[in-house]
């Protein structure tokens, strides 16, 4: 206590001393959590998610009959007898609507095939005579034809048995030419054994056999002299061989001659036979001559005989024509939209149009496309429709019609007129028609344009470019985010990253942190939003190249290495409007 009221004066100084490093040290901390706060902002992120997303145009049509026919009257100024259908009448193709008055066209009509029958009558008989005459034609030729074709036959018989002849003659020269060149080739091969053994005087071998130069004194094994083959008996052998090639030369020279005979009779035979021939075909084209002749006679006789009657036959067909068109049918099932003539009417000009059909069985939507959008349709592609009369009930649809020019609608201004496009006509067959709709109901279409299913998606903001020009997302990098961002829910920088004068660790470079000395921009530097939310999300997430699948209104589907479903990835830019609605979906309708 004495201590205590001795140092009182110290002790309150100790005592202000701690508070004021307390207070410091809390308002330190505080300045370096504002400081954390204002150069942390908090990063955006999407979900990488799979479904289906599709690209489509959209158009504002009505609801129309895919078949429509206007019914005229096929003939002027006949009497309407009778109308035979009201306007809500459904009708199937062929029936009856109206009866025309045909007295007239009966009465002609029964005339002018009286005329007719009398005047074929006549004109069978002429044409019978000249088909006789034909007949005669064509028998007649086709005997001479047969005496000509019998004198080629002979010919070509007598060739053949030549030809045949020929040929032996020309084996049995072969033969005869084998044999000289068999007995040369003996001949020589002797000879040649002989001047052999004239040449060493000691001995040769020649077909099995041996020849000694000098013969005399040859003995056997026993020591007894045997006869022996000499120089004189090849000789002789050489001799004989050479008469056999003679004998053989001359046999092969009478083949030679007795084949060079029957070529020579073969050409005889050949000559005969192209002489028969050419008789043939000068005899073919006399009598074709004759039939052509007799055939045009025919020919003319008929002509003939149509032109006394076409003109009434015409006059005929006219008049069943006109009976028919008296009964007028539906062209097409479906509702009579119109009666445009009543009974006792006379048709003409002004009362030609007969009724309107309407075919309820389906229904197209008929609209039409500006010119930017009109080069992403064409026939066949898939559709969905809605009327506003039926809310959120759909319909499904193909497109059936794609205008090559657009439609031009016609205006005026000060007396001068003018026209421009109206866009591009287009036509969507209904599959399945809802009971409630109705024609000339507004329809509200989507044609599908493009679609890729089951797929990546991120929203089209997610995605940029790199420095190499490769598209890429930035995939939320757990190592690079807070605690407190976590606690957030939203990634931010590491506490542990430095200060604005230098430290370790920090992205964006050496010694310095976001918008600071050394570092990236994006944390109080001078570049702009969008600058400086790439370059963050550039430091803090981890880049994956991708590949655009399909850009819808929100969606893209994407596809890369290392991109997976659930995956968090960074938008690219930031705004701090609310997010509002899109008009499009990656599945359904509007």
């Amino acid at each position: 206590m004495k201590f205590i009221k001795k140092h009182k004066i110290l002790l309150i100084i100790l005592i202000l001393i701690i508070i004021g490093a307390v207070v410091f040290v809390a308002m330190k901390k505080k300045k370096e959590s504002e400081m954390a706060a204002d150069t942390g902002p908090s990063l955006e992120t999407e979900t990488v998610t799979r479904q289906t997303i599709s690209n489509y145009v959209s158009i504002t049509g009505t609801i129309a009959a895919n078949d429509s026919q206007t019914v005229y009257a096929g003939i002027n100024e006949v009497e309407v007898k009778d109308v035979l259908v009201e306007v809500g009448d459904e009708v199937t193709e062929g029936q009856v609507l109206a009866i025309l008055d045909s007295s007239e066209f009966e009465d002609k009509l029964a005339s002018a095939r009286n005329d007719l029958s009398i005047q074929q009558q006549k004109t069978a008989l002429s044409l019978a005579k000249a088909q006789t005459s034909y007949a005669d034609t064509v028998e007649d030729a086709a005997y001479a034809m047969r005496d000509a074709q019998e004198a080629v036959d002979e010919a070509v018989i007598e060739y053949k048995n030549n030809e045949t002849d020929k040929h032996y003659t020309w084996e049995d020269w072969q033969d005869a030419i084998e044999d000289y060149n068999d007995a040369e080739k003996e001949y020589n091969e002797a000879k040649k054994k002989l001047k052999k053994l004239r040449k060493n005087k000691d001995s040769v071998t020649y077909d099995g056999k041996t020849y000694f130069y000098d013969s005399d004194g040859e003995t056997d094994s026993d020591g007894n002299e045997v006869s022996t083959l000499g120089l004189h008996d090849l000789k002789k052998v050489v001799e004989d061989l050479e008469d056999k090639m003679d004998s053989a030369q001359k046999s092969a020279e009478k083949a030679k001659h007795s084949y060079e005979s029957a070529e020579q009779g073969l050409d005889k035979d050949l000559r005969s036979y192209s002489g028969k021939l050419e008789d043939k075909d000068d005899k073919q084209r006399e009598e074709a001559r004759k039939i052509r002749d007799a055939q045009a006679e025919v020919y003319s006789t008929q002509l003939d005989a149509q032109n006394s009657t076409s003109q009434l036959e015409d006059q005929i067909k006219n008049y069943e024509k006109n009976i028919e068109k008296c009964s007028i049918k539906a062209p097409i099932s479906g509702v009579v939209t119109a009666v445009k003539i009543e009974k006792g009417d006379e048709t003409g000009s002004e009362k030609n149009v007969i009724c309107v059909i309407n075919d309820t069985s389906s229904y197209k939507v008929e609209g039409s496309v500006d010119e930017y959008d009109i080069s992403k349709l064409s026939e066949g592609l898939s559709a969905v429709i809605r009327t506003e009369a039926t809310g959120d009930t759909e319909m499904t649809g193909k497109v059936t019609y794609v205008a090559k020019t657009p439609e031009t609608a016609s205006s005026s201004s000060d007396g001068e007129s003018s026209s421009k496009s109206s866009g591009y006509p287009i036509e969507v067959l209904i599959d399945k028609i809802d009971d409630d709709v109705r024609i000339g109901m507004t329809a509200k279409t989507n044609i599908l344009t493009k679609t890729a299913e089951d797929v990546l998606t991120v929203p089209y903001d997610c995605i940029t470019q790199n420095l190499d020009g490769d598209y890429v997302v930035y995939a939320v990098d757990e190592s690079k985010v807070t605690v407190a961002g976590e606690d957030q829910g939203k990634p931010g920088f590491s506490e542990a990253s430095g200060d604005s004068e230098g430290g370790s660790g920090m992205p964006g470079g050496p010694g310095g942190r976001p918008g600071g000395p050394g570092g990236p921009p994006g944390f109080g530097g001078s570049s702009d939003d969008e600058e400086n939310d790439i370059s963050m999300v550039r430091a803090m997430g981890k880049e994956i190249v991708v590949e655009k699948i399909l850009e819808a209104d929100y969606y893209t589907a994407i596809s890369g290495e290392g991109l997976r479903e659930g995956m968090e990835v960074y938008k690219v830019s930031s705004s701090d409007e609310d997010d509002e609605d899109d008009d499009s979906v990656s599945i359904g309708f509007y």
